[in-house]
């Protein structure tokens, strides 16, 4: 799971439950997250990520087969999702475990990293902002890309051979 110390407060009497019943808790922690029952890796961007996206968020994944994910800092605003959908599931847990090794990297090797990208690798994730990518991105050309991958895919489906009814 990624989440901030301040929802680990909230959370932490079922965490420890879930542990106690054998489930096992991996947190990617945003702040310093002290608990004995599970597995923590403090994110080398700990709040400092909060004021770059603008909010703090929460990611659950459980055994490869659903996720819980949501924005968690809109007081009444704040939303989430639930899904067991494998189209979904599978990406969201590979990118929280590339997380995992992004800081296992970081603590081995962050003055290099530092070194070429800036503090908290600040140069790269420029590179790659969300923010910044959608404001050169005009919704209308988005929806039109959209539309092209979705008659790409439908038209490779209509044209992959049927199974024997």
């Amino acid at each position: 799971m990624e989440i901030w110390k301040d929802e680990f407060e909230e959370l932490e009497p079922e965490l420890r439950q879930a542990a106690n019943s054998g489930v096992n808790v991996t947190i990617i922690a945003y702040g310093e997250i002290v608990c004995d029952f599970a597995n923590v890796y403090l994110h080398y961007m700990g709040y400092g990520i909060t004021e770059e996206y603008g909010g703090r968020w929460l990611v659950i994944s459980g055994d490869d087969s659903e996720v819980v994910a949501g924005i968690v800092s809109l007081g009444k605003d704040s939303r989430a999702a639930w899904t067991m959908h494998v189209g979904l599931v599978m990406p969201i847990t590979e990118v929280m475990i590339h997380d995992l090794y992004l800081m296992e990297i970081m603590e081995k090797h962050r003055e290099l990293l530092e070194e070429s990208f800036g503090v908290n690798l600040v140069n790269l994730r420029k590179n790659f902002l969300f923010i910044q990518i959608i404001k050169n991105i005009t919704w209308t050309r988005f929806g039109a890309f959209l539309g092209i991958c979705a008659g790409k895919f439908e038209e490779k489906q209509s044209n992959s051979p049927q199974a024997p009814d």
